[in-house]
């Protein structure tokens, strides 16, 4: 915190994906984030991200972003948020802009039961094909509902539209992967510090390539201290 009404955010993260027979990445984000208490409810901030993508038989992706956010509860009932940008990726031999955004409101009628609407759109390497990227761009529709001061229960649909485009000068790729999913869970605390979880999920993906339906099944258990 810098004054009552302004504060400074930082957020580092150095994701790993690994896939059997898929493309392997890692990485380093670094989101700088001002924000501004226009009022109690409503927040605004104003940042900017960069950091690279390290794709297994490919170059070095690196990229900015500039980003916008608000942030507000407009009554006790309801809340909002939206973070609108841009961002600019060099994949070694192409660099493209596209618009990002994470835009999602959460109603909650009563303590212990809340629904929550997120739409976004973000750019990923892709883990299937060599030297490509795609953006995605997804809404999906959540509920939630707690089961006395134990246990809670927990379902999502949505939908997500995934646009291939090559990240190599000399490459041309068109695939499109249209994805539905659905997915529902149960937690519990078994003692005060430990949780369990078990979840099903289901997707089915139409794709000009490689169509997919898969299911999931499964359990977690956490420590909280």
């Amino acid at each position: 915190a810098w004054t009552p009404k302004t504060s400074l955010e930082w957020d580092l993260a150095a994701p790993v994906s690994e896939y059997s027979g898929g493309i392997d990445s890692s990485g380093l984000t670094s989101t700088t984030m001002v924000n501004y208490a226009y009022s109690t409810k409503t927040t605004f901030g104003l940042g900017f991200t960069t950091g690279f993508t390290g794709v297994a038989g490919s170059d070095t992706q690196t990229f900015e972003q500039v980003n916008a956010r608000m942030t507000s509860t407009a009554s006790p009932f309801i809340s909002y948020s939206g973070t609108v940008g841009f961002e600019w990726r060099d994949t070694g031999e192409t660099r493209s802009t596209s618009p990002v955004f994470g835009l999602g409101a959460t109603w909650t009628p009563r303590v212990g039961t809340s629904l929550t609407l997120t739409v976004d759109q973000r750019v990923q390497n892709s883990a299937a094909i060599t030297g490509a990227n795609y953006t995605s761009t997804s809404v999906a529709l959540s509920c939630s509902q707690r089961l006395g001061s134990f246990a809670s229960l927990g379902a999502s649909i949505g939908y997500e539209r995934a646009s291939y485009e090559s990240a190599l000068s000399d490459q041309t790729i068109d695939r499109l992967d249209q994805t539905v999913f659905a997915q529902a869970s149960v937690s519990r605390t078994v003692f005060k510090h430990i949780s369990l979880s078990a979840t099903v999920s289901y997707l089915h993906t139409a794709s000009t390539d490689l169509p997919q339906s898969s299911t999931q099944v499964s359990v977690s258990a956490s420590y909280a201290f």
